[in-house]
């Protein structure tokens, strides 16, 4: 289960695909919460932190939109194989009026690469046809406060490659690196309470039945299950957090407190299981164009280490922490910089994710020919440069509607670890051409 801590550290392979890369904003003017309007985190929005309120009623047209794409992936490393082909499709509804706002998002994807390679029936019946409802919920505003009920997406790191502090909601590690953007995070089901006051913003939430990150089974090309592990998990637990967060002039910084479970699942002797701890951290943001300098940090009481025999886990104390920076340039494009480590509180402090040297995260993005063609770049390096993913990508809008998309990953693992090893083997090339609508129009 030590390579499932390892590919959570991806969440940034959203930077592989240049069509989703944020614009940089990076002023604070006009970021004061409008009294009662409630932020919609399901939308990226720029630097001002001006979170977008939800839609206003819906002026005439069919409130869905979304996207449909054919979508190509070959491993060419080590075992050479198809690992994507077929189509997939994103629905987003997103209705508001005088009830509130009911928003869903949904995907669905046929992946005739497991028929292809032959891989194992089981696998095939399972995973040939994925389908996800990823956000279902209702929303409404009161005044200075908001309720949202239903299965939503909650992002409260501010690291766009290494955030410590998304401890909300799960993500997808099916596809390990691989996934798209809209593919990776799963919603949580919770009752989220908002408070808005001038420039500061209160958030409550409670998870009645905890969501876990989804893994594959046993003999799937990117499972990092043990072949005698049972895929079978006991009872979700509920959970509860708050975050407080304040803007004043080009600073930005919040505190975040709860009792959450991890989200990778830990192996006593043939089951999965989950552990709970109790969780405090933080975030600092300060923009001074063209730079935003940003940190955040997590403090976990006894947070659970899994042993290597996997004969169970240690209740460690473990602190974790990321700082960088983004540097936003019409000539030099946009680039992304942090570093993430962590200390548990041991005899002696013991460093994870690679030692003293952590992990090391560097995006850059730029746009040409009229923002139609956008070329991407990044790199991570964990414990040193010996361990490390590269990808190069590009996207070409073809009209308002039609685009292709494309992506190169390669990895280099030079630890001993079994695991590692195996991800060395998964470079890989993906070839998507999608289709974008808006029926709300």
């Amino acid at each position: 289960m030590r390579a499932v801590l390892f590919t959570s550290l991806f969440l940034f392979i959203g930077c592989g695909y240049a069509a989703d890369a944020p614009e940089f904003d990076f002023s604070f003017d006009d970021a004061t919460q409008p009294e009662g309007a409630p932020a919609n985190e399901n939308i990226e929005v720029d630097f001002n932190f001006d979170e977008q309120t939800a839609a206003e009623e819906n002026q005439g047209g069919i409130p869905l939109r979304g996207k449909v794409s054919f979508d190509l992936g070959y491993q060419f490393d080590s075992p050479q194989r198809w690992q994507t082909i077929g189509p997939a499709a994103q629905l987003i509804f997103d209705w508001s009026g005088d009830a509130g706002q009911f928003y869903s998002e949904v995907t669905t994807r046929y992946n005739h690469a497991y028929s292809l390679e032959a891989d194992s029936q089981p696998i095939i019946d399972k995973y040939r046809i994925n389908n996800s409802v990823r956000e279902l919920y209702w929303k409404r505003a009161f005044g200075e406060y908001s309720l949202t009920v239903g299965r939503a997406i909650v992002a409260w790191g501010k690291a766009d490659l290494l955030p410590v502090i998304d401890v909300i909601s799960p993500s997808d590690s099916s596809n390990l690196l691989f996934a798209k953007p809209e593919e990776l995070r799963l919603g949580q089901d919770l009752i989220k309470f908002d408070w808005y006051r001038g420039n500061s913003e209160l958030n409550l939430i409670y998870t009645p039945k905890a969501r876990y990150n989804l893994i594959t089974d046993y003999g799937h090309p990117y499972s990092m299950m043990l072949p005698f592990v049972s895929d079978a998990v006991e009872d979700s637990e509920n959970e509860w957090a708050v975050r407080w967060t304040t803007i004043d002039d080009k600073l930005e910084y919040g505190i975040i407190a709860g009792d959450l479970s991890q989200r990778d699942p830990l192996v006593v002797g043939t089951e999965l299981t989950y552990a709970k701890s109790n969780m405090i951290g933080g975030n600092i943001i300060y923009s001074r164009a063209p730079f935003l300098w940003k940190g955040e940090f997590l403090y976990v009481k006894d947070s659970p280490h899994q042993r290597p025999d996997y004969s169970g886990y240690e209740h460690i104390d473990t602190l974790k922490g990321t700082i960088g920076f983004d540097f936003a340039s019409t000539q030099y494009g946009t680039w992304i910089v942090e570093y993430s480590g962590a200390l548990t509180r041991s005899e002696p402090p013991m460093p994870l994710l690679g030692g003293s040297t952590g992990v090391i995260g560097i995006s850059w993005m730029d746009s040409y020919l009229r923002d139609d063609l956008s070329l991407n770049a990044a790199v991570m390096l964990i414990g040193g440069t010996g361990n490390r993913l590269l990808r190069i990508g590009g996207s070409y809008q073809l009209n308002d509607d039609w685009s292709v998309t494309s992506q190169l990953s390669i990895i280099n693992a030079d630890s001993s670890e079994p695991l590692y090893q195996a991800m060395s083997g998964f470079d890989r090339l993906d070839l998507s051409i999608e289709y974008g609508f808006d029926l709300s129009n």
